[in-house]
């Protein structure tokens, strides 16, 4: 579509702006334009196109028991939070030189750290 839209020419009597909605339809927030004499150049927005990659596809979550759709989503949604939070603790006492000689102070830098998940699952409840 971007190479059918730069190879036909700009019709004189029509604003660029409306040739250009006219021709990329549904596809036009995908890319920006710019006009050079009576054609289009078309560069594509990378930023848009991988938003909506990410937003493609079909989610399915299987369970088993009595609960209705919304609560085990929910259940879901807050254990990927939790996971992703332990992940990033993780990666906080993995990034950071300790520098500590005794167990204590490890075992008090990890209990701070897991406070302060707890603290930020909250806030995001």
């Amino acid at each position: 579509m971007m190479e059918k839209i730069e190879e036909t020419a700009i019709p004189g009597w029509k604003k660029a702006g409306e040739v250009f909605k006219e021709r990329a339809r549904d596809m036009a927030s995908f890319y920006s334009w710019k006009q050079r004499d009576d054609h289009f150049k078309i560069p594509i927005k990378k930023n848009a196109v991988s938003q909506r990659i990410n937003r493609m596809g079909k989610f399915l979550l299987f369970y088993k028991g009595e609960r209705d759709w919304t609560e085990c989503l929910t259940v879901y949604r807050e254990r990927d939070i939790i996971e992703k939070g332990f992940k990033s603790m993780k990666n906080d006492i993995q990034s950071l030189p300790l520098n500590t000689q005794r167990d204590p102070a490890t075992k008090g830098f990890i209990f701070v750290c897991f406070i302060g998940l707890i603290i930020r699952m909250r806030l995001l409840n």
